[in-house]
């Protein structure tokens, strides 16, 4: 009986390892990111005005992002989202795990929020 328990234990422990893993990132991968993509990453929500979220197809929340990268090939070849390129610089609109997943790929220097800006109507 206690062979049975500690195995299932064991097992679920190696689950709840394995979820985590996936979900967390390193320092170096988690400096690539602003502060409000690193809010919402780790489930924060003080920041999360400045992020433009948008409903996909599928009825999952992507947030427009600016990428900087050194290697656009690279990039587009990773499976992510892209709708622009110029250069080193690329825009794409992300799940949140596909967040995670940008900062994990080398060629991705960091992830961005596009500054919201506020335009006004000159009236004089």
């Amino acid at each position: 009986m206690f062979d049975v328990v500690s195995r299932t234990a064991l097992a679920a422990l190696a689950v709840v390892a394995m979820c985590s893993s996936s979900s967390t990132l390193s320092a170096d991968q988690m400096a690539k990111l602003d502060a409000p993509l690193q809010g919402l990453v780790r489930g924060d929500g003080q920041l999360a005005h400045l992020l433009t979220e948008v409903q996909s197809a599928d009825g999952k929340a992507r947030y427009a992002v600016i990428l900087r990268v050194n290697d656009a090939a690279a990039v587009r070849s990773s499976g992510l989202p892209i709708a622009s390129s110029a250069g080193t610089i690329m825009t794409a609109r992300l799940s949140v795990s596909e967040i995670r997943r940008a900062a994990g790929i080398a060629a991705i220097v960091a992830v961005e929020t596009p500054e919201r800006r506020v335009h006004q109507k000159n009236d004089g």
